[in-house]
């Protein structure tokens, strides 16, 4: 009779007390309406079925439920003092989570209803606390999902997790077990999530292995638009690590990784304004990491980036694109980062970081038209990184620049407590085309060729201060002038053997400045304007104020320790004349001493080459190169000029063409503070004068008679012709002041022949 009473009791009534058990128990104590299928109960194995198990919220949507769940209990419980189950198998488990404002989602409702309808006012001291003693010989679950919907985001965000599969040998409270279990997880377009390993509930410890695969977190996205500017974000997910995880005595957890491994494959972030892909990467990978916890220790072996490509800009205003970056998707400034705590102190640290295949692309939107800048082929690397104080990490960086030319920098940094840098900068075959769109705002000119080399030991001290020494050379160096689409400056090579910079003291010094065939193209126009003052480009802008530091900065000291021309050439033309008057000086050879911004000490010069086809100058002396007014002392000679070149200065002054002669020159000119003495020797050869000509500038003199009576039985007329004047006075011209000379010394000749002849 009790064996039929407890079948009965068994199959029958205990189906229909656990159904209305859970059906009661959600709705009174969580106030959710709950459904179930069929509740099937076997009382000699001690195994309950539950099929088709739902639960409700309060707006009707779905908040969990499952297929069929399996519960086998052991008797065994009596002798091991503890709840045991043989098996407990759930399938086709569904949880769907929704959050819709922070801190509230369906959960978070569902157990603040839970708490308002069981209070008792029971405190934790009077339940008591920790876990029963339980034992779960298997533990699974198969084709689970788990449903995420957020709506925080202003674009809500979606995720969906399954099939979830678990399988957990030996789930126990007791101490000194332990049991091998296995979780597998099938994510959103294809990923998968996988954990295998040992976890022991009494006390808390775990350790094994697990591996996220192929996540893409396009869907993040919803998250970072809150506090950056980004429209989208593509990027694939790869991890696997082991770990342990284990209670300590006194509550806490000790927690560590090792054999870390992780990659960000195919990244591109869209974002800013105007909308652009301003980063992608082929893959950033993390490798060989170890984290210990509370040791506070986080350490890779490696972290290499491979083909990052970064675009920048500066946009109209010249604020820099990455700036938006710091605002806020509302434009609100960020939340300040909070102080970091010296109560944790994490040691941080990388064998090797690298960078390759690198792209940077620039645009300088401040300027018109923009400025296009970039640098290629990056290639970085920087090895034993830490955040160890006054630790220095050594670099090698090397890039090539897309309008041509590399750069590379060999050396060491250190970050903390201050930054400072030290090592080599080299630089080769730099087009200097790349300064063109700034230049061309200021200078009508154009860089049609030119590199530029150097190699420089560099530093950078802790207060910011940056020293620099090495070689620089120019080389093959084109420009043009814009305006008149002539030739302006080019030289073979410019060489520097020795640089020295240093920003502190602000101070450079250069050794000899060696010039390999230069030239230079000098005009001077109808109106007296040159070619090199009509090159300015004037932009009506007022110039801002130099700021405090700026106005008692003191002035950059340049040291030259001279200057070398070795054949050498300049084009003259001079169309402000009667008859436009053009010549060319070639084979200019010569030095000029050192040059100092801080010394009054005039610099020497001594310079030769050839005028036109068969003459020669030559110019040797001293003058402050700054300041030329206030110190000069130059002797000038000129052989075997062609006189007939001379016409148009002959004719805007005197109204008269010369068709034969040549003539030498020697001039002195020696200028103290503005005023001007000088001596002019000249020696004319067989003269002839020409043709008359109007010029309005002309003094009617009679060259004729005077040129009789100057020429001596050889054909030769040789004079000294004494000017002087305040070159300070702005109406001061020096072919003015020789011409009025020359005119004085005509008038004096025709008037009185007889004394200059006795003279």
């Amino acid at each position: 009779m009790l064996v039929l009473l407890y079948t009965l009791t068994g199959f029958l009534g205990m189906p229909v007390l656990i159904e209305s058990l859970i059906v009661n128990t959600l709705r009174e104590d969580f106030g959710r309406a709950a459904s179930v299928e069929r509740v099937h109960f076997n009382p000699y194995v001690l195994g309950l079925e539950v099929q088709g198990f739902a639960v409700r919220d309060t707006d009707g949507a779905e908040l969990a439920g499952f297929d069929h769940l399996l519960v086998n209990f052991q008797l065994s419980s009596l002798f091991r003092w503890a709840w045991t189950f043989r098996e407990i198998r759930c399938d086709g488990l569904e949880v769907d989570l929704e959050r819709f404002a922070p801190g509230d989602s369906r959960l978070s409702r569902l157990l603040a209803d839970h708490a308002a309808r069981t209070a008792t006012g029971e405190t934790e001291a009077e339940t008591g606390s920790g876990l029963p003693r339980l034992l779960i010989q298997e533990l699974s679950l198969g084709e689970g999902r788990v449903r995420f919907r957020d709506r925080v985001p202003a674009d809500p965000v979606e995720f969906e997790f399954g099939p979830i599969d678990v399988e957990i040998d030996n789930l126990n409270t007791l101490p000194d077990h332990e049991g091998q279990q296995a979780v597998q997880v099938r994510l959103p377009e294809g990923a998968a999530l996988s954990w295998q390993g040992s976890l022991d509930l009494g006390p808390f410890r775990s350790k094994g292995r697990f591996s996220i695969s192929n996540s893409s977190l396009d869907r993040t996205i919803g998250y970072l638009q809150a506090f950056l500017p980004l429209q989208s974000m593509r990027a694939v997910l790869s991890l696997e690590s082991d770990y342990h995880v284990r209670e300590r005595e006194d509550g806490s957890l000790e927690f560590d990784l090792e054999a870390l491994q992780a990659e960000f494959s195919d990244v591109a972030v869209t974002g800013l304004q105007p909308a652009t892909e301003f980063i992608t990467l082929g893959s950033l990978q993390f490798s060989g990491g170890t984290l210990s916890y509370p040791e506070n220790t986080l350490h890779f072996a490696g972290i290499h980036i491979e083909e990052p490509n970064v675009l920048g800009w500066l946009d109209e205003a010249g604020e820099p694109s990455l700036l938006q970056l710091t605002e806020s998707a509302s434009g609100d400034p960020s939340p300040a980062a909070p102080e970091p705590s010296d109560d944790v102190n994490w040691r941080i640290g990388v064998d090797e970081f690298t960078v390759t295949g690198g792209r940077i692309g620039f645009t300088d939107r401040s300027i018109s038209p923009p400025a296009e800048l970039g640098v290629e082929a990056i290639d970085l690397a920087v090895r034993a990184v830490s955040n160890d104080q006054n630790a220095r990490f050594p670099v090698d960086l090397s890039a090539n620049l897309a309008s041509g030319g590399q750069i590379g920098f060999q050396g060491g940094i250190t970050v903390l407590p201050e930054l400072t840098a030290d090592g080599t900068l080299n630089v080769g075959d730099v087009r200097l085309s790349v300064v063109q769109p700034y230049l061309q705002q200021q200078l009508s000119v154009l860089i049609r060729e030119g590199s530029l080399a150097s190699a420089l030991e560099v530093e950078l001290s802790p207060d910011g201060e940056i020293t620099a020494a090495g070689d620089l050379t120019v080389d093959g160096l084109e420009v043009d002038d814009t305006l008149e689409e002539e030739p302006l400056l080019n030289w073979n090579r410019l060489a520097i053997d020795r640089l020295q910079l240093a920003t502190g003291p602000r101070r450079l010094e250069l050794s000899t400045v060696d010039f390999q065939q230069p030239f230079g193209r000098l005009v001077i126009r109808e109106d007296l304007t040159t070619n090199v003052s009509g090159l300015i480009i004037e932009d009506g802008a007022s110039a801002e104020p130099p700021s405090p530091d700026e106005a008692n900065a003191l002035p950059f000291a340049i040291v030259v320790g001279g200057i070398r021309v070795q054949d050498g050439s300049m084009d003259f033309a001079d169309f402000s004349l009667p008859l436009p008057f053009a010549t060319r000086i070639r084979q200019l050879e010569g030095t000029v001493s050192t040059i100092d911004t801080t010394s009054a000490a005039p610099a020497n010069i001594r310079l030769e080459g050839k005028v036109d086809d068969y003459g020669l100058a030559r110019i040797d002396g001293a003058m402050d190169l700054l300041d030329p007014i206030r110190r000069t002392d130059v002797t000038m000679e000129f052989r075997n000029l062609l006189m007939s070149n001379l016409s148009p200065y002959t004719v805007d002054f005197a109204g008269r063409e010369i068709d034969e002669g040549k003539l030498d020159l020697d001039l002195r000119y020696r200028i103290v503070d503005g005023q001007l003495q000088g001596q002019n020797a000249a020696v004319m050869s067989d003269l002839v004068l020409g043709k008359e000509v109007d010029s309005p500038n002309a003094v009617s003199l009679p060259l004729d008679l005077a040129v009789a009576l100057l020429t001596d039985a050889d054909g030769v007329i040789d004079i000294d012709l004494p000017v002087e004047g305040d070159i300070n006075d702005p109406e001061f011209r020096i072919g003015g002041v020789i011409w009025k000379a020359f005119a004085g010394l005509v008038t004096k000749i025709v008037t009185a022949p007889f004394r200059l002849l006795g003279s």
